[in-house]
């Protein structure tokens, strides 16, 4: 593991490791944890990967998988930079998420995923598509795509751009941009593209 101000900030168990220059880390099918500054713990696996010290890089290849208490995460690869915070995603990204605010239950693929932990604020991109399942029976699940959507959990929000695609029971909506805010599902709002208006 590597500690950070007295306290643990990344740990790792693996089937080979290699140590290079005494800090830098090379593993095979590694299984660990870390923790964001706000003290938020992931879990990870994957195949291989790699923990280069100095600049508390992370990198994680093939079939990886991260949880966290309200989020799992499947991917090709991860990056992970401690210093920062930040985690990015590429190749078949899965997500499985639950808001704080609302208690709802939010499914995401796409290409790619970036997020800023500390913030609980994530970017998805390329052929987006996702489900959210509302925590209360009498409101409506819904159905979603687009090429861009950012996930603020604090405020509970949802942004769609480009190509978006709302379906939920008896009603299709597509538009340029949308906002879907999951605390109160009667503000959502959206902006249609001139080229959709009649």
């Amino acid at each position: 593991f590597s500690v950070e101000k007295g306290n643990p900030a990344i740990s790792l168990i693996a089937n080979d490791l290699k140590i290079i220059n005494n800090s830098d880390l090379y593993f095979d099918n590694p299984t660990g944890f870390l923790f964001s500054s706000s003290g938020e713990k992931v879990d990870y696996k994957a195949i291989s990967g790699s923990f280069i010290a100095k600049s508390k890089e992370l990198k994680l290849n093939g079939e990886v998988v991260l949880t966290t208490k309200t989020a799992g995460h499947e991917s090709e690869k991860v990056y992970y930079n401690g210093t920062k915070k930040y985690l990015e995603a590429t190749g078949s990204v899965k997500s499985n998420m639950l808001d704080t605010n609302s208690r709802d239950k939010i499914k995401i693929t796409a290409n790619y995923l970036s997020t800023w932990m500390d913030e609980k604020r994530s970017l998805y991109l390329g052929d987006v598509k996702g489900l959210v399942s509302r925590r209360r029976i009498y409101e409506e699940s819904f159905n979603f795509s687009a090429n861009r959507v950012e996930l603020n959990q604090l405020k509970s929000l949802v942004l769609l751009n480009d190509n978006v695609k709302l379906d939920r029971n008896n009603y299709h909506l597509e538009s340029e941009k949308a906002e879907i805010f999951l605390e109160n599902p009667v503000r959502e709002r959206s902006y249609i593209s001139e080229a959709l208006k009649p």
